[in-house]
């Protein structure tokens, strides 16, 4: 989930293979366009890849302790009647993760 000004965003994930996930969702954002504010006047649609990195036995299972990530957008869709240069943006992550419980 990824808090925003105007609430949060929610993707599920599907598995692509081994340790791998990917999802995709958009979200809007306001544009001006002619002095007037479109609350929903760019369209930003994106994609969310997750890869297990490292993973440890855990009780009967087995946990996830490493993850990569990365964030993509490659186009902005201008919902306004004004013609706009839209830009793009892109970010990559990880991280170690703790079992609860494992403290």
């Amino acid at each position: 989930m990824r808090s925003r000004a105007a609430g949060s965003d929610s993707v599920v994930l599907r598995r692509t293979g081994p340790g791998r996930y990917r999802g995709s969702g958009s979200f809007f954002l306001p544009l001006r366009c002619a002095g007037r504010v479109y609350a929903r006047g760019e369209q930003v649609p994106f994609t969310v890849s997750v890869r297990i990195t490292l993973a440890v036995p855990f009780g009967s299972g087995v946990v996830a302790t490493r993850v990569s990530a990365t964030y993509v957008n490659r186009q902005r869709l201008n919902r306004t009647p004004c013609v706009a240069a839209l830009g793009h943006d892109a970010a990559s992550y990880h991280g170690h993760l703790q079992p609860i419980g494992a403290i």
